[in-house]
């Protein structure tokens, strides 16, 4: 669909970091998912940020990998015992790309318990405080190109422990 072709397909995890040094090789790199902290870390390992810095194909991200993608990245708690660790870093520092904070999955997580807490009333609209986080459903996605910044899909600014629903189904803004 997108009209992009594939003519090989090389996989960056802890076998094989060395890849990095091919990334100016690659057209379309894509960061997926996991669990934030730890995959930014990795990339942090990687210097990924700085290798980023005149790297000119497209980059797609989802899950984790768009949260990482926020130059400071809203690390919310996601395993048993982060939400009530004082020493689980919320913030961390990102690759720069947006500063727009990602908050994925939010149709599967508005009923989700983490720690007793609820994770979204809880837990994210207490951290939401100061901050803005766009909400998306899967499915939803943010495109930025040419120097604009467009959100379709389903979608909600969460903020000073407020929730509003900025896009629907079929529709799109611009950010």
């Amino acid at each position: 669909m997108s009209g992009l072709s594939v003519s090989y397909i090389d996989i960056c995890d802890n076998r094989n970091p060395e890849i990095i040094d091919n990334l100016g090789k690659m057209d379309v790199l894509i960061f997926t998912g996991g669990h934030v902290p730890t995959q930014n870390k990795f990339m942090k390992r990687l210097h990924l940020k700085e290798h980023l810095s005149d790297y000119n194909g497209i980059i797609i991200a989802w899950s984790a990998g768009s949260m990482n993608c926020a130059d400071v990245v809203y690390a919310g708690p996601e395993l048993e015992g982060e939400a009530i660790d004082p020493l689980y870093e919320r913030w961390i520092t990102g690759l720069g790309i947006t500063d727009i904070n990602i908050f994925p999955h939010m149709q599967s997580l508005k009923d989700a318990y983490l720690d007793g807490m609820r994770l979204i009333e809880d837990i994210t609209f207490a951290d939401s405080v100061g901050h803005e986080f766009i909400a998306l459903n899967d499915g939803s996605y943010i495109m930025i190109a040419d120097g604009k910044t467009t959100l379709y899909g389903e979608a909600y600014v969460i903020m000073d422990r407020q929730q509003t629903q900025i896009c629907k189904n079929n529709q799109s803004i611009s950010l």
